[in-house]
């Protein structure tokens, strides 16, 4: 009956361990990927630009800016997706091992011929699997 206890162990163990490399960034051989299950600490994320409800002219550039602290970074994304239809526009994805401060930058130009409403989120997770999630809302206009 004790193998069964052990075997069962190594499973979980396995499972584990492979959750960094499931969501496509990390490797499990990646020397700079530790898991820190004491970890119970949430990433901050603190979105400077734009700001939420902005409206933006169509074709202007748009510089999505701010920071994410937290005492072991891992990785995360910057997304634009479209309010009306879901549909995601663009997508950045960082991979930021064992920082505890991070300044973030991605620019953007839409182009619309209509009004249209972008949920703009950051994303981001630490070595404890502590996920956090920020999101502003822009309108552009044509």
């Amino acid at each position: 009956m004790k193998w069964c206890g052990g075997i069962l162990c190594i499973a979980l163990m396995s499972l584990l361990f492979t959750h960094c490399s499931s969501g496509g960034y990390g490797q499990e051989t990646d020397p700079n990927h530790v898991l820190d299950f004491s970890d119970s600490t949430f990433p901050v994320i603190e979105i400077t630009t734009p700001t939420a409800d902005q409206e933006i002219q169509s074709g202007t550039n748009i510089s999505i800016t701010g920071k994410i602290t937290d005492n072991s970074l891992y990785q995360g994304n910057i997304s634009i997706k479209d309010e009306a239809t879901g549909n995601k526009v663009k997508e950045q994805q960082y991979e930021i091992h064992g920082l505890s401060s991070y300044n973030y930058s991605l620019n953007w130009s839409p182009s619309v011929t209509k009004i249209t409403s972008y949920i703009i989120t950051v994303a981001f997770e630490d070595h404890g699997f502590n996920e956090t999630a920020k999101s502003v809302k822009v309108k552009v206009n044509p």
